[in-house]
């Protein structure tokens, strides 16, 4: 069994307006992930999951929303998005800000093999 523990948004600094993507995330042989965000925020935003099967070694390119992978962050707070089923080659977190100031920071654990 494989397991691991990534960095899926890195000190997303709320200053900058729209959305932020997180790095991309080989899940090929996964079979499962969350998500745990911690913020040190004063707003509003959301981080969703996007998902690919492009068969590419290190640059996805085409993305899609994961539906109902979505984490409403509204405070200074530690959220999780419980375990989800996967069957991507890719993965990534998408920070959209609504409003407000502050830091997020995010970690996706997968399971597989």
């Amino acid at each position: 069994m494989r397991i691991s523990n990534e960095l899926g948004l890195d000190s997303i600094n709320m200053a900058t307006a729209g959305a932020q993507n997180g790095p991309a995330i080989y899940i090929a042989n996964c079979v499962a992930l969350s998500v745990q965000s911690v913020s040190t925020i004063d707003g509003v935003g959301t981080i969703k999951i996007q998902v690919s099967n492009d068969s590419v070694k290190d640059a996805p390119t085409n993305w899609s929303d994961l539906a109902s992978a979505t984490i409403a962050v509204t405070a200074a707070s530690v959220l999780v998005l419980p375990k989800i089923d996967v069957c991507y080659q890719w993965a990534r977190l998408v920070y959209t800000k609504t409003s407000g100031t502050g830091v997020v920071n995010a970690r996706v654990k997968t399971i597989g093999f």
